[in-house]
């Protein structure tokens, strides 16, 4: 078999898992239907609409008080997936009939004894590609990897970790190969794209989980983040996610592409509608003690933050590498005059280290095997490299285990450099303690074309993840009339000068803008509360 009748194989197989009355009768073109969400919310019944709508906490109190079932909660979001899929095809695997098996038996237990199984109790939660569930693919985009589903030994600590809590898995979502591009397209599933503009990319490699939130297929997902993977989606289609440090939460058997590489190890996060249902999900799953189950996961249990009244922020505006798009300089500025409004501290943050040598050495960290592992895993079935992965296939280099080390060295480094800058900012403060955290843009536009893959632009993302800094996306603002206006900046250089020709507000109108708080190692409960501070300093 080819690898293209492999690949038409999966897809059909996926799309035979949707209920035949749940099927279209035809796809709107983008003309008809540009905006995904707006278009789910014109043909589903509102009764199921009044569900989706809901919040993750709002749904758990409606469960417990049987005004909803966990049947009719997961029906109404397995509905708006199966419709989201065929719109913006962010599904890999799709498998309804156990999610609502699940739901019911849930649902008899409820009735049966009066009491919830747990904190999550009948919940739907989706699930990025490579989290492993018994009996499903985790292809993490090579058509090789299709057919292959995991055994019960496989299953990932962290999904059982909620299935104990009681969630009801309904999908997995779409990555690209490798989950190493900002956008998400295959040769197995093709190209996903926005949850509010078809012509723009879901991001990725989380592109799939936060497209099929953003237009509410789901309520609340995990994503993955070696270099913006959680974030970039997240920024693209307007949710809340969080990229905590290393282990903080539970990796153990995820499939994952160079899955051991040490340096800077992905991480496991979430991505959501409501910020307090993600500090709800991450506590779910921290207070399960997720250390007693992964080696890798520090003995850090939940804690309660009291923050000071009058927080100190540094403010990045301009990385020094890609110059941000109107609408994202306008955000900052609206985020510097709430926050100084509201008695907050401001100042403005530049990178202590040349953003460059982050750039360089994180993506030399990244192809240290020469980029081999992808190759292999292509060429087993014979499909070629994708497009957005162009940039990985030179002839690379295979680092030996020294020049692993030397790379290893430069990243430790970098983080003392960093460290040191982030605590002498308590000069500029005023309180005499650090800045408590700084904010930066996520990405230096809203999004950009659908498959027009920039690798070279995670600039704003590559930070945390180098730095192993903890870092919360959060929704400012949308795309208004108030930036229909010229990108008017000189570009700092080529790539700065693509990005600024890219500029349309027609293109970015009505899409949503956002912004990452950089909170310290290991200061999750941190920031999420102070980010719960910046949002209700802007309502």
């Amino acid at each position: 078999m080819t690898w293209e009748e492999t690949a038409e194989k999966k897809r059909a197989y996926v799309r035979s898992q949707i209920p035949s009355e749940w099927i279209l009768s035809s796809i709107p073109s983008v003309e008809e239907a540009r905006n995904p969400t707006e278009f789910l919310d014109s043909v589903l019944p509102e009764d199921e609409k009044a569900i989706t709508s809901k919040t993750l906490l709002e749904l758990k109190d409606e469960i417990a008080s049987k005004k909803l079932t966990s049947y009719e909660i997961t029906k109404a979001f397995c509905h708006r997936a199966a419709i989201a899929h065929q719109i913006i095809n962010c599904c890999s695997e799709i498998f309804f009939d156990k999610a609502l098996a699940t739901a019911k038996e849930l649902d008899e237990i409820y009735s049966t004894t009066g009491k919830l199984i747990g904190p999550l109790h009948g919940l739907p939660i989706s699930l990025k590609d490579q989290v492993n569930l018994e009996g499903f693919d985790s292809s993490i985009g090579f058509v090789s990897l299709a057919f292959k589903p995991k055994t019960k030994d496989e299953v990932s600590v962290i999904a059982d970790i909620l299935s104990d809590a009681g969630a009801v898995f309904y999908v997995k979502t779409c990555v690209p190969m490798a989950m190493m591009a900002p956008d998400t397209f295959t040769n197995l599933y093709g190209q996903t794209v926005n949850s509010k503009n078809r012509l723009l990319s879901a991001g990725g490699s989380s592109g799939g989980e936060s497209s099929l939130i953003g237009c509410g297929g789901g309520l609340i997902g995990l994503s993955t983040d070696i270099g913006g993977s959680i974030r970039i989606p997240a920024c693209f289609n307007g949710l809340f996610a969080l990229r905590g440090c290393t282990g903080r939460l539970p990796y153990c058997k995820v499939t994952n592409s160079a899955a051991y590489q040490p340096i800077v190890p992905s991480v496991i996060g979430p991505s959501a509608k409501d910020l307090t249902d993600l500090e709800y999900f991450v506590k779910t799953i921290i207070d399960s003690e997720p250390w007693l189950k992964d080696p890798k996961c520090p003995p850090i249990p939940w804690r309660t933050i009291d923050l000071p009244k009058q927080l100190c922020f540094g403010i990045l505006t301009n990385n020094g590498a890609i110059t941000p798009h109107p609408p994202v300089q306008r955000a900052l500025r609206l985020l510097k005059d709430k926050l100084e409004a509201a008695g907050h501290i401001v100042f403005e943050w530049k990178h202590p280290v040349p953003i460059k040598t982050i750039m360089d050495n994180l993506n030399d960290i990244y192809v240290a095997d020469g980029y081999k592992e992808a190759q292999k895993l292509a060429g087993d079935s014979g499909e070629p490299i994708i497009p957005q992965l162009m940039a990985f296939t030179d002839d690379l280099p295979v680092m030996n285990v020294s020049q692993h080390w030397e790379q290893a060295r430069l990243k430790y480094e970098t983080q003392q450099a960093y460290d040191s800058a982030w605590m002498a900012t308590k000069e500029h403060t005023g309180t005499g303690r650090p800045m408590d955290a700084w904010i930066s843009p996520v990405w230096e536009t809203t999004s950009y074309p659908a498959g027009q893959c920039k690798p070279y632009h995670c600039s704003y993302t590559y930070p945390a993840n180098y730095l192993d800094y903890t870092s919360v996306v959060m929704p400012v603002t949308t795309v208004g009339e108030e930036d229909n206006v010229a990108a008017d900046y000189e570009p700092l250089n080529s790539d700065d000068k693509e990005t600024k020709e890219l500029w349309d507000y027609e293109l970015f109108k009505g899409m949503p803008v956002t912004v990452q708080v950089h909170g310290f190692r290991y200061e999750e409960e941190k920031t999420i509360k102070m980010v719960k501070e910046i949002t209700k300093v802007l309502s």
